[in-house]
């Protein structure tokens, strides 16, 4: 561990740090800072900057709640990789972004039948890109970048002794995150409007908690942190819900502050436990969105400075390449009356139809477009119905619940599909065979090795589904 942390929490209306030293006995909160952010697009800039972060400390930052989109999704891989890529590929018809405009971490949440339930969180590229500029603006670096439902997850569990079924809620002026929680971990969450306007923060509470029962999901309670978090709106909100609301208790980990800061709790929880990541050998949260599956490299980040010092060396560069270049503009244009006569004459030769000649150049292209529309119209269909995707989930619904059968490899070629895996018994690798042969698109599926495991008793197989063409099914 750092010999300290700093847990930067950052919002649309305020930013607040939390500084954790480390101790022999226990970790000791040594600062806590708020500051508001003003209004403009680089208020962010200034106000990190005035905190004064020292850059010898580890920086463990996040983004606003709704900031990010947070998804839960079960797919039948149990490791840590495959596991995380199903998911994210699951989740990617839900999302408002491409996957390639998104950065995107995850990370198992428990066990489901064969495979795993994986929590996903989206951040858009250029969110991510904002507050890694601000700190690069301060001469700061993050080692995590994660997000306000992920440092909820890591408050739900060092906040209490026990798990339980219970909903935690970051509550700012303009903003309230709320994450629910199983005994055994994530289950929902949500963002809605902030304190500001506590009417309106409760109808939508319990909108969202009305939404959520017809899921079978009713917290044994709901714990408040954030600026906004007070008694009176705690006892506001257990009139309007129904059930009990309580202020989050301070965490139960070896931590001590001071009684001027536990004076002000839990208005510091979140960045506290963004603080928290690394006082712990295993956080609860593992989002990272700079080394998610789906994380930039290093080089991808845009810096501010930087890009201003390059865009006045561009500058330079464009004048001394102009003070040049006239030098050819002659060839250059005697290159374009040759290249304009041979697209004529290619135009006229491929084209003798076309009478009205305006653009040679952009009918052209006009005429390669009308046809690959044609070609994508006939031919795209069948891509469309054995995408990895697509067949990553008839997988999930063919393979039988019973007997169980856990799937280590999931290889899609574009003829053939590649599957790896183990179960109980010869007998049960037939009745897979047999469900993966009702699926119209595979022309045949044959076992291509099956053997007895030296461990643990079970049968690991190895299975090929070859593809049939569109029509032959």
């Amino acid at each position: 561990m750092p010999k300290s942390s700093v847990g930067l929490s950052t919002g649309n209306s305020r930013a607040s740090l939390v500084r954790l030293r480390s101790g022999f006995f226990a970790a000791e909160v040594d600062r806590v800072e708020m500051v508001a952010l003003a209004e403009g697009p680089d208020s962010l800039f200034s106000s990190i900057e005035s905190l004064k972060i020292s850059p010898d400390d580890s920086i463990i930052a996040s983004l606003g709640g709704d900031k990010v989109f947070v998804r839960s999704e079960s797919v039948p891989f149990s490791d840590r990789y495959r596991g995380e890529q199903a998911a994210m590929l699951e989740a990617e018809e839900s999302l408002p972004l491409a996957l390639e405009q998104l950065y995107a971490s995850g990370q198992p949440i428990r066990k489901s039948g064969s495979g795993a339930e994986f929590l996903a969180v989206f951040a858009p590229s250029e969110n991510v890109h904002f507050l890694y500029d601000a700190l690069g603006y301060a001469k700061l670096k993050p080692s995590v970048v994660e997000c306000a439902q992920g440092a909820l997850l890591t408050l739900n569990a060092i906040c209490f002794k026990a798990p339980a079924k219970r909903a935690l809620m970051e509550v700012e002026s303009d903003l309230c995150t709320l994450t629910a929680f199983e005994a055994d971990g994530y289950r929902f969450s949500a963002t809605f409007s902030g304190s500001a306007d506590q009417n309106l923060l409760k109808i939508e509470s319990a909108r969202i908690f009305s939404l959520w029962s017809d899921k079978d999901y009713a917290p044994e309670a709901l714990y408040l942190c954030g600026s906004g978090a007070t008694e009176a709106l705690a006892a506001s909100l257990a009139d309007t819900l129904g059930f009990a609301v309580e202020l989050l208790p301070f965490i139960q980990v070896k931590v001590v502050a001071k009684a001027a800061q536990l004076s002000t709790w839990p208005s510091w929880a979140v960045p506290l436990a963004l603080s928290w990541r690394d006082a712990s050998s295993k956080a609860p949260s593992e989002i990272n969105l700079l080394k998610g599956s789906l994380a930039p490299k290093r080089g991808a980040f845009p810096m501010r400075r930087v890009a201003a010092t390059c865009s006045v060396y561009a500058a330079i560069l464009a004048l001394l390449w102009g003070a040049g270049s006239w030098l050819e503009i002659r060839q250059k244009n005697e290159e374009v009356e040759k290249l304009q006569k041979a697209i004529a004459s290619t135009f006229q030769a491929n084209f003798p139809d076309v009478k009205n000649v305006a653009d040679e150049l952009s009918q052209t292209q006009k005429a390669v477009d009308d046809l690959e529309e044609e070609k994508k119209a006939l031919g795209s269909l069948a891509d469309r119905e054995i995408s990895p995707l697509t067949v990553l989930k008839v997988i999930s619904s063919k393979i039988p619940k019973e007997p169980v059968v856990e799937m280590r490899e999931f290889q899609a070629e574009p003829e053939r599909l590649r599957l790896d895996g183990s179960t109980v018994s010869f007998d049960a690798i037939d009745k897979v065979k047999t469900h993966l042969e009702e699926y119209p698109r595979f022309s045949s599926v044959s076992v291509s090795d099956a053997k007895a495991g030296a461990a643990d008793g079970k049968v690991v197989f190895r299975m090929t589904a070859q593809y049939s063409q569109k029509g032959q099914q």
